[in-house]
């Protein structure tokens, strides 16, 4: 099936789809239009839209809305009219009820329509979740997130709770198959800008896991790591370089007794986890096109949208209240 698609938005998740758009065979690249007035220019796109108007004036199997956040509503909504199926970035849109008002109408225009919540689509997210799925940890124990690093310049409208901490709850969500139960946060501007830059947050999912989660624009270092603790032992992802290593829990017995009190585990083998690695953004643009083929996929569709922003501004609640919410 050839796929004809149009691209809002030009920035660098914009300029990135363009780029993946144009390497897929099955893909018709029809135009790329710019809300925020940027410079597209004729090398990134085969066709350059002046006017949104003009864009979704085509037939179009699907869109892709990477235009800033605050756009999103107004942009998915023109889809919605125009009877266009959507990929939209993350965040979903500015305001829960904002987003269910979307969810209602793409329902009932019977619409395909999908956050790009890239994460799911890393090889090692995706091997991680097959390996839990297989039994290797038995029974999860706790999960935690470490997502740091300098702070993003083309980043204007939200803070990290929005714009990076999305990427670890839906990823949460989606390794243990759970809704949050609760949240606590702490947050913080280090930066003198209007938004958040770094957040802690601890909570708990419906099936029992511990979660905790470390973001921050105020580390020099890159760092984007998840580790999920379970029954049989631990794994590691580096979702920069798609490394996913599994630590065993040892079979090692302590028979000194100075050391006869500790009733831990011991570490055991170590595992290196190989795999293909295709860049996420390319698995995601061929998943997206099974969801609109009918076929298995693994999309962050608008109820897992909705589910991921509702914890969102449940961590906005509890770092600006400095109490525990709970979602249920």
């Amino acid at each position: 099936m050839k796929f004809n698609v149009g691209v809002i938005g030009f920035g660098i998740m914009g300029k990135n789809h363009v780029r993946i758009l144009n390497s897929l065979e099955n893909v018709e690249l029809r135009g790329v239009f710019d809300p925020a007035g940027g410079r597209i220019g004729h090398n990134g796109s085969k066709l350059v839209s002046k006017s949104i108007e003009e864009l979704l004036s085509q037939t179009l199997d699907y869109l892709v809305i990477a235009s800033p956040t605050r756009t999103h509503e107004e942009m998915m909504n023109i889809a919605i009219k125009k009877g266009i199926n959507f990929l939209v970035e993350k965040p979903f849109t500015h305001s829960l009820s904002s987003a269910i008002k979307i969810q209602e109408e793409v329902k009932r225009k019977s619409l395909i329509a999908s956050v790009g919540h890239i994460e799911r689509f890393n090889s090692a997210v995706i091997n991680a979740k097959h390996k839990i799925q297989e039994g290797l940890l038995g029974k999860i124990y706790q999960i935690e997130t470490y997502r740091q690093g300098p702070f993003p310049g083309r980043i204007l409208d939200v803070g990290v709770i929005s714009d990076l901490a999305t990427h670890d709850v839906d990823l949460v969500r989606w390794i243990t198959d759970s809704e949050y139960f609760s949240v606590s946060a702490s947050k913080t501007n280090k930066s003198g800008r209007d938004s958040e830059d770094l957040v802690l947050v601890m909570g708990s999912m419906n099936n029992g896991v511990i979660v905790s989660h470390s973001v921050n624009w105020l580390s020099p270092k890159k760092v984007r790591r998840v580790i999920i603790t379970g029954e049989r032992g631990l794994l590691e992802i580096n979702t920069l370089d798609s490394e996913l290593i599994f630590y065993e829990n040892g079979v090692n017995r302590n028979l000194q007794s100075s050391l006869a009190h500790f009733k831990g585990v011991t570490q055991g083998e170590v595992t290196h986890f190989s795999f293909d690695k295709p860049e996420p953004l390319f698995t995601e643009h061929v998943d997206f096109q099974s969801y609109i083929r009918g076929e298995r996929n693994q999309q962050s569709n608008l109820t897992d949208g909705l589910m991921t922003m509702r914890t969102i501004d449940a961590i906005y609640e509890s770092a600006e209240f400095k109490k525990s919410v709970k979602l249920n």
